[in-house]
């Protein structure tokens, strides 16, 4: 079985990341995987194609047509939206008939609409939702918005105020290009609000979680070790550790307001790590006696955060998945999440920490076994785990 994965952007992006890891699993396990995508890292990556220095370009002015599809929209909101007319090709070298499968992850900017209409008569194709957009009119998530539920139009994001814009003809294009795809969703909540769409509420979904490589989150039981980390981020206190933060902590579907009330809320209880961009605006205004900003930290860094604190705060709003709850998990760290979507379902799948209403003050009592975390944590999202599911899904797919 040869399966060919297409990504957009950076191999270091969030997406990407998840496009690669899947790569390397199939790869271990003896799937003849493939990767196209654009290969940022110092890493040298087996049965690569790498974008070339002219689909570099492309995609830049893909992005740039992009952003010129919306210029009539001048009251719009800053949250990223996808109109998919773009004008160049990224994947146009490859020849499609040579392989089982074709599995598209978070290809915006790199390929149009008409073109995926086009992969699906060379070859067996499977989609892999990140986020809402291929079942949206252009958002990417939709918080309160129900509009891909209909026929979209009058889009809030846009701030349109009519019925025909650009959300509505797209979410149309999408009804018929999208038809005979194989989709699998990052969580169940995905899938369900996948098949509660106008796009896909007839398709075929599964659901498969994200995989993690635990092998770079691991428990450190050696006390002398867990204070030199302390020593090296200049953490000193008595008090209980929280660890919050995302690659933006003002990303508003990160939940800046929830992780701003849980703070004042147990401020007087626990000493707060906070990682990532803009924690500055975050904690504007809050004590900051029991709080450190940390900003920007690789993977081997947050694994020794993770480490350090006694739980992890996550208060996404609107998440496809969760990895960096599952990166707490595998390092022995229970994670406190809101109650609704697919962090709450991760949280219940392992039995991994507490779920927070957003208003109350929590109780934090109950214990967790920080081997069973990681041992849940492992079986569930591990690169073997999750390439596993996926070759079982591409023989379905390939022998019907």
């Amino acid at each position: 079985m040869k399966v060919l994965h297409l990504t957009s952007g950076k191999l270091s992006g969030g997406a990407a990341k998840g496009a690669l890891r899947l790569h390397k699993g199939l790869l271990d396990i003896g799937v003849d995987s493939h990767l196209c995508g654009y290969n940022n890292t110092q890493e040298k990556i087996e049965n690569l194609i790498e974008w070339s220095f002219f689909d570099k370009i492309k995609y830049s002015l893909n992005r740039k047509k992009n952003t010129f599809d919306l210029k009539h929209y001048k009251h719009k909101s800053d949250e990223i939206f996808s109109v998919g007319n773009d004008l160049f090709n990224c994947f146009k070298h490859i020849d499609f008939s040579h392989y089982d499968i074709v599995n598209l992850h978070w290809v915006n900017y790199s390929l149009n609409i008409r073109f995926i209409e086009y992969l699906k008569s060379q070859t067996k194709v499977v989609w892999t939702l990140r986020d809402m957009w291929p079942f949206t009119g252009g958002c990417h998530y939709s918080l309160n918005c129900i509009g891909y539920k209909e026929v979209c139009g009058d889009c809030p994001k846009l701030n349109s105020n009519t019925e025909t814009d650009i959300s509505n003809s797209l979410l149309l294009k999408k009804q018929w290009a999208f038809k005979d795809i194989n989709f699998i969703a990052i969580s169940n909540w995905l899938k369900s609000e996948a098949l509660s769409s106008t796009i896909l509420n007839n398709s075929s979904i599964d659901t498969i979680y994200n995989s993690v490589d635990v092998s770079k989150f691991n428990i450190i039981n050696d006390q002398n070790t867990i204070n030199n980390i302390k020593k090296i981020f200049g953490i000193e206190t008595s008090k209980k550790i929280i660890i919050t933060g995302a690659q933006d902590v003002m990303d508003i579907y990160k939940g800046p307001d929830f992780v701003r009330e849980f703070i004042k809320l147990h401020a007087n209880d626990f000493y707060f790590i906070i990682f990532g961009q803009n924690a500055e605006i975050l904690t504007k205004g809050l004590n900051l006696e029991n709080i450190k900003l940390v900003g920007f930290q690789d993977e081997p860094s947050l694994a020794k955060l993770y480490n350090i604190a006694d739980y992890f705060l996550m208060c996404s709003v609107q998440e496809g998945f969760g990895k960096t709850i599952v990166e707490s998990l595998a390092c022995g760290t229970p994670v406190i999440t809101l109650s609704g979507g697919a962090p709450e379902e991760l949280i219940l799948a392992t039995d991994g920490g507490f779920i927070w209403d957003g208003e109350s003050k929590l109780d934090l009592t109950s214990p967790k076994t920080p081997e069973k975390l990681r041992l849940n944590a492992k079986n569930k999202f591990s690169l073997e785990t999750i390439a596993k599911l996926y070759k079982s899904k591409y023989s379905q797919i390939t022998s019907a």
